[in-house]
Formats: C-alpha cells, sequence, structure tokens
C-alpha cells in the first residue's frame, strides 16, 4: 500500500503499519494538494502499490517566482519567494489522473498477477483555519468534486472514503477534535479507522 497526502494520510498509513500491513507513508512528507501528491509519485518509481491511497488537504499551491514551479514544501524561505494559487476542479483532477497513470504503469511493469491498481481518495477532515473556515470549505470543495470526478472516469480502479464527511457529519462533538479544534483526536482517528 502507498499513503500520499496530508498529515491525515500519516494517521491512516500508521494504523495500517501497526496492523501489519506492508505499507509506504508520505516517504517524502507530508503533501497536502494534488500537485505534490503527484511528485512524490513520480519520485517513488520502486513503489508498485496494489492500493494507493491519496489523502487530499487543499488546493492551495506555491509557486516559486524565480522557476514557475509548484513546490511541495517552502522550506522556510520567505513568502516573497512564492505566489499562492487556487488549482480549479480540473486542475486538481488532472494532477490526480496523471499519479494514478503512473501508477498503473509501474504495476502493470511489475508484472502482478495479483490484480490491478487500487486507488482510494479521501480529503482529509482537517481545516484550515488560515484561509478563514469559509475559505477552507471553499478547498475542500473543489477537492470533492475533483475526488467525485476521478471515480466517474476511472471505474473500478478509483473508489472514494468519506473521511471529510465522517469527521463533519458525524463526529461534530468537541471530544473528536484535539485541543487546536481543527485536526482529528485519536479517538476520532479510531473511529474512522473502524
Amino acid at each position: 500500500m502507498l499513503f500520499v497526502g496530508s498529515c491525515f494520510a500519516d494517521n491512516l498509513g500508521r494504523r495500517f503499519v501497526e496492523n501489519r500491513f506492508r505499507a509506504t507513508v508520505n516517504p517524502f512528507g507530508v503533501m497536502y494538494n494534488p500537485a505534490s501528491i503527484l511528485h512524490t509519485v513520480e519520485k517513488c518509481s520502486e513503489v508498485r502499490p496494489r492500493v494507493a491511497v491519496f489523502t487530499l488537504g487543499t488546493n492551495h499551491v506555491y509557486i516559486l517566482k524565480e522557476t514557475g514551479e509548484i513546490v511541495d514544501n517552502c522550506q522556510k524561505r520567505p513568502q516573497r519567494l512564492f505566489e499562492e494559487r487556487e488549482l480549479s476542479v480540473d486542475e486538481c483532477a488532472g494532477y490526480l489522473q496523471k499519479a494514478i497513470n503512473l501508477l498503473k504503469s509501474q504495476t502493470a511493469v511489475s508484472g502482478s498477477s495479483e490484480g490491478t491498481l487500487k486507488v482510494i481518495i479521501t480529503v482529509s477532515p482537517i481545516r484550515y483555519a488560515k484561509y478563514g473556515y469559509h475559505g477552507s470549505q471553499l478547498s475542500k470543495a473543489t477537492l470533492l468534486l475533483a475526488a467525485d470526478k476521478l471515480v466517474k472516469e476511472n471505474p473500478g480502479v478509483v473508489s472514494y472514503f468519506p473521511a471529510y464527511e465522517i469527521m463533519n457529519d458525524e463526529l461534530r462533538d468537541y471530544r473528536f477534535y484535539k485541543e487546536d479544534m481543527l485536526h482529528p483526536s485519536e479517538q476520532a482517528v479510531e473511529y474512522i479507522w473502524e
């Protein structure tokens, strides 16, 4: 299994590792947006998972002004070096489709007789307070629409797991959040795991 995405991918991936699944979890660190998820998959040419889990955190990307490239991490460099931009639904879906196609080709090369690649997409339930709650909801809505598009365009390969909906619609009590009131508590992660 390959888990790539937000810190929620770390939470879920850790649970799989603890339960003795062979899993690679965020091998190059936490990646919050679809472009960065693609960059991770591009670097993982040796990883040939049967199942990949993409956890989408935001549609916001940071572009290094000097090169015009989307960076995965600003590495504590001054904000003035970057331009922040929001990806559209089609851009999010496009980056993720490229990642899926790349993983499918890697799986085909390995000649796995155990079936084709399965991809599970989920949207992280962690809200981004820095965008404001309305801005965070708009970002999540963009990701949800991109995920829905990928499920429809990749039947039998891509499925959606509703972690975002479970956290926000079922686990609405404060005990399901850490002290920052943004991140899910261990109890919430356990509930979603079950």
